[in-house]
């Protein structure tokens, strides 16, 4: 708190601490916490998180334990909950009343709603969250989600997430753009979103990694603006504005300009020559009275990337595997009524597939596949568990569909052209993914194996961090 103590808005010991009781030697430690925050820092508020049991705060109070607010967390598991978000902001409010203290919700979101489409996500991502806004019960909401992950475990968490609002490439999902709309509908009159609207821009590279990002600005504050214009990108982008009048910008009100940023992809650390990949340019605007905004592009470059075809593994490769084209519109489809750990070979599939080639990566369960988007599949499971590998399954030959662990390709009918990975049961389906996977992942754009390099050793349960490879 000391070191960070100027970006710090508040302090939440130990998440979610209260859903599950407290334990008798907690609340010492609670309150030694809570001293030593405000020793250092006693303007910034110290909170502790219930669900709805609203109750454990009173409990607190007995216990003479100290706290500034009322923590809330809540999600909507599945489609049937929505009805019950709303009492559960009001729980927290209403209390948070009656004490005399903030009520503050730092996680809220859905679970269970990992089948549905994006797009069909992003239809009921707004009523989840307006479960909460509309109420106008709340008056701080943190949204802390926002990084797609690979370290989902699909033995633990049973398939419930992916509900960040960005891919594993920084490119948002739908859901995103719905999020940024809460945010302008229900944001404070003086939020930099509502006093100037930046229309997000998508900008495809050629092969040289060269391209011009437009950042659409209005002006919708009411009021003239002066606004200063400065870029920022990271390491591997370089950006440059195409006019100097652009780094002093005058709007009238409703008044629109556009600011056009000319892009090169610059090879990242070591690397021979620009990635394939998503890179990403933001558009800094400041304007009076500390007003500041970011404008938001993405940057494609398409490409395959590099694919290690000789690492020995036990993985059955079929013919002409490693010659499957990644640069081209792509979909990785799991079965209707797949397992878990069909889900989440799927997701790590597509998230890798994407950030590795920058190209957008679609992902269905069979059932929501359009006709129009068969021709070429990334099929995950078994042929018990994916309608499409079963389809298929006697046009791969023997020797690999009866392997433990295998990667084929083959399709239902002529131009079709379908990557399959498959296995003895759902479990050596996705270790033949992850095999698959690993050969490209660790050269890719965004990959941290590929700064720091991959090491295969078994540790025990409740290893030393210390003595990690």
């Amino acid at each position: 708190v000391k070191r960070y103590r100027n970006v710090i808005d508040g302090v939440e010991v130990d998440n979610e601490i209260l859903i599950f009781g407290i334990n008798d030697d907690a609340p010492d430690y609670w309150k030694r916490v809570y001293n030593a925050v405000k020793e250092v820092a006693p303007e910034i508020p110290v909170h502790l998180t219930a669900h709805t049991n609203m109750g454990a705060f009173d409990r607190l109070q007995k216990l003479g334990v100290p706290f500034d607010k009322i923590g809330q967390h809540a999600y909507a598991d599945g489609l049937d909950s929505q009805a019950n978000m709303r009492g559960f902001s009001l729980a927290a409010a209403s209390y948070g009343r009656r004490v005399g203290k903030p009520p503050i919700i730092t996680e809220w979101n859905w679970r269970f709603l990992t089948r549905l489409t994006p797009e069909e996500r992003a239809k009921v991502y707004a009523p989840i969250f307006e479960n909460v806004l509309k109420t106008r019960s709340m008056p701080t909401i943190y949204q802390f989600q926002f990084n797609e992950s690979l370290a989902m475990n699909p033995k633990a968490l049973k398939g419930i997430r992916h509900y960040e609002q960005i891919w594993l490439s920084r490119r948002p999902k739908p859901e995103a753009f719905v999020l940024s709309g809460l945010i302008n509908k229900y944001g404070a009159p003086t939020h930099p979103n509502k006093l100037l609207n930046v229309e997000y821009s998508v900008v495809e590279l050629d092969r040289n990694g060269n391209g011009t990002a437009q950042f659409r600005i209005t002006n919708t504050s009411g009021k003239n603006l002066t606004l200063k214009g400065t870029i920022e990108t990271p390491a591997n982008l370089k950006a440059m504005m195409q006019s100097a009048k652009n780094t002093d910008l005058r709007l009238k009100p409703n008044a629109s300009t556009v600011v056009k940023v000319a892009l090169q992809a610059l090879p990242t650390d070591n690397s021979p020559q620009p990635l394939p990949g998503f890179y990403h340019v933001f558009l800094r605007l400041e304007g009076d009275d500390n007003l500041l905004r970011y404008g938001w592009a993405e940057a494609r470059l398409a490409g395959a990337p590099q694919m290690d075809s000789n690492e020995k593994s036990n993985v059955i490769y079929g013919e002409k595997v490693f010659d499957f084209n990644l640069n081209r519109p792509l979909t990785v489809v799991y079965g209707d009524d797949a397992p878990i750990q069909d889900v989440e070979t799927a997701s790590v599939l597509v998230n890798t597939l994407e950030s590795a080639t920058g190209r957008p990566v679609k992902i269905y369960t069979l059932k929501d596949l359009p006709e129009n988007e068969r021709d070429t599949l990334i099929l995950v499971g078994t042929a018990k568990t994916n309608q499409l590998i079963n389809l298929v399954n006697s046009k791969i030959p023997a020797d690999v569909r009866n392997a433990k662990q295998f990667a084929a390709r083959a399709g239902e009918k002529s131009g079709e052209d379908w990557l399959i990975f498959g296995g003895a049961d759902p479990l050596e389906a996705e270790r033949a993914a992850m095999d698959w996977t690993i050969r490209f992942w660790k050269y890719a754009k965004d990959s941290a194996a590929r700064r720091v390099g991959l090491v295969e050793k078994e540790l025990p349960l409740g290893v030393d961090p210390a003595q990690l490879p």
